[in-house]
């Protein structure tokens, strides 16, 4: 049993402490979580009646699937000291994985062949028609990802496979799971991550608290009143406040730029 005195503290204690000296607050943004979805809203966009988190208030909600919250969350959750090493662990194993399966997939290559027909056939698959990487192999609607596996693998007595990189890794049902949702909904994934990129330029330029909406010139009537009351912390953030235009964005983003050139200048 490790002494008392030598003990690790608890990390959830280091995050308390570090809460305590004022550091910024952690909050998910809206293509981590629902609940930064829900918090965002509600801050934004004051209801008027009861509120309901529908998925159809989240923009980025092909990113925010039940099977892939650990891979999102972890690393926020370790920093705060909410999971284990060993779950930390876990989580950054099954990404790896995940990661692994992916590239392996991508270098794999399947072309057309009698023995390849005839492997096809085996694990129930229809005969291909084209040279194809196992990714797009994988993309059809019909496959799954162990039947590619089977695949790359020949039958006893049967040829090689014809310009397969290399067996598939193994994976369990989970992460084969997330592999096949990658392959098959790849161009909407990469569409939504560059919408996500897109929007964190905004997201990440901060709004000083000390900015007096009512002075800034520029700024239709309603737009001064709404952030005055929201007091939204992110240039993205102010883009959710009813009443604000894009317009209004643009002379946020001036002033904002104006504050930096001031900046360099002292």
């Amino acid at each position: 049993m490790v002494p008392p005195a030598t003990r690790r503290p608890p990390r959830k204690a280091s995050w308390l402490a570090s809460t305590a000296r004022s550091r910024r607050p952690f909050t998910p943004r809206r293509d981590e979580a629902y609940v930064g979805v829900l918090v965002d809203d509600l801050v934004t966009q004051p209801p008027t009646e009861p509120y309901r988190l529908h998925t159809s208030r989240a923009e980025h909600r092909l990113l925010l699937r039940h099977d892939n919250a650990d891979l999102r969350l972890a690393d926020h959750a370790y920093r705060l000291g909410l999971i284990s090493d060993a779950r930390y662990g876990q989580v950054e194993a099954r990404r790896r994985r995940i990661e692994d399966a992916s590239a392996a997939l991508a270098a794999a290559i399947f072309t057309p062949t009698k023995a390849l027909a005839e492997r096809a056939a085996a694990v129930g698959l229809r005969p291909l028609a084209q040279r194809m990487t196992g990714a797009e192999l994988l993309s059809r609607p019909e496959v799954r990802y162990q039947q590619v596996c089977a695949l790359a693998v020949p039958q006893e007595g049967s040829a090689a496979a014809p310009d397969a990189a290399a067996p598939l890794p193994e994976l369990d049902e989970a992460a084969a799971a997330d592999v096949e949702l990658h392959a098959k909904y790849a161009g909407y994934i990469r569409q939504e991550e560059l919408s996500v990129r897109r929007a964190r330029r905004l997201e990440d330029a901060l709004l000083p608290t000390s900015v007096d909406y009512q002075a800034l010139a520029g700024l239709r009537s309603e737009a001064r009143q709404q952030l005055q009351r929201v007091r939204p912390e992110t240039l993205g953030q102010a883009t959710r406040v009813p009443g604000v235009t894009p317009a209004d964005i643009s002379v946020l983003l001036v002033h904002l730029e104006q504050r930096r050139h001031a900046r360099r200048g002292a």
